[in-house]
């Protein structure tokens, strides 16, 4: 029998706030200034 499992539970992930980059490449550049236009720190 296949019985229906009742979450009351939800999960609600939280918001990323920090972005670590590795280096300062090109790619790094436009991933840290993506990161600042949403808000997060880099």
């Amino acid at each position: 029998m296949n019985q229906a499992i009742s979450c009351d539970v939800f999960y609600r992930p939280s918001r990323i706030r920090t972005v670590l980059v590795a280096n300062r490449g090109e790619i790094a550049v436009r991933v840290i200034r993506a990161a600042h236009e949403l808000g997060m720190r880099a």
